[in-house]
């Protein structure tokens, strides 16, 4: 049998999550300066949308491509674990767990959502303008989240709800396992 995909035990990347989160304050913060001397440009407005998602991706994924590898993963995803590491293998799945890519033995897929949508986390930006500590604040709430394609569009409703942490998720409901501690997470 072939290696299992962990549910408890999980690798726990905080120290990369920092020094990503290190950077990308720093970066966002001399982009939010060039935006507070010219708030009117249109174009540098858009491209700034376009950059704050990619420091927020990378701060969910960790490390690029890896956004099915995340710390947390719902109710549902975490029952496709389950049955990927009862099923029985075939050569297409030889490899370390980490090549898992949200799939279970019918390839069902699965999402990876920002626990606090991406647009509230880019407002929370905007408005916090160049300060290193308020950028890093939004930044510690850009957390990954795995999800089946129901729980998507359970969640979907509720994408504007003001949120700092799991209060859509609470509201969908849909219960969140934290890979890390190996408990579900308290909302």
């Amino acid at each position: 049998m072939l290696n299992p995909i962990p549910m408890t035990g999980f690798v726990d990347r905080q120290s990369e999550r920092d020094a990503l989160i290190d950077v990308h304050k720093r970066l966002l913060a001399a982009v939010l300066e060039v935006v507070r001397q010219d708030p009117n440009n249109e174009i540098l407005l858009r491209e700034c949308v376009r950059f704050f998602d990619e420091s927020l991706w990378a701060v969910t994924e960790i490390t690029p491509g890896r956004k099915y590898d995340t710390q947390f993963v719902s109710k549902g995803v975490k029952e496709m674990i389950e049955e990927h590491n009862k099923a029985p293998r075939t050569w297409r799945y030889d490899g370390p767990y980490l090549d898992w890519k949200g799939r279970t033995d019918p390839r069902t897929c699965a999402e990876h959502d920002h626990v606090v949508p991406r647009q509230q986390l880019r407002q929370q930006l905007f408005a916090v303008g160049p300060d290193i500590e308020g950028i890093e604040d939004v930044l510690r709430r850009a957390r990954g989240c795995i999800v089946t394609p129901v729980e998507h569009l359970l969640l979907k409703p509720h994408a504007d709800v003001p949120s700092l942490e799991w209060e859509r998720y609470v509201l969908a409901p849909v219960a969140v396992w934290d890979r890390t501690l190996g408990d579900w997470v308290k909302m």
